[in-house]
């Protein structure tokens, strides 16, 4: 029965150590850094991105500056264009656009991942709004 419940505590530290390292995410709303940062959507340092649209019609126009870097702008229409800076690796991305004030037209941040040409994650703004987002080459 000692050997049993040795076991049960051994396997359970096991998995709580697993756990922890495989959940833990930073706080300061970057991403722990996988694999390949020198490629964005085909697009290596100094070049720019084909144009990305998204689910709400905006068009991101972004540069590769350096390893892991993006900025560029976003053409959000109705509240114009926002200054974008970003960071990205071989799956995570995180794109804040900065630009417009008031209650409608306020600053947000893009979280998710990329692969080949499509972009997906969650979004939030600077006036607590949140939900989800897609972008992918526009046609």
């Amino acid at each position: 029965m000692k050997k049993y419940v040795l076991g049960i505590c051994f396997a359970l530290s096991v998995a709580m150590v697993s756990w922890t390292t495989v959940s833990a995410e930073p706080t300061d709303g970057t991403f722990t850094v996988v694999g390949d940062n020198t490629s964005f959507m085909g697009a290596t340092e100094g070049k720019q991105l084909p144009l990305l649209c998204d689910g709400f019609g905006y068009v991101w126009d972004l540069e590769v500056v350096s390893a892991g870097q993006l900025q560029g702008t976003v053409d959000t229409g109705t509240c114009g264009i926002y200054r974008v800076t970003g960071t990205f690796d071989a799956v995570n991305v995180r794109l804040r656009a900065q630009g417009g004030d008031g209650v409608r037209c306020v600053s947000f941040t893009y979280t998710g991942t990329h692969s080949g040409t499509n972009g997906s994650g969650t979004w939030t703004n600077d006036a607590g709004g949140s939900g989800t987002w897609s972008a992918s080459k526009c046609n």
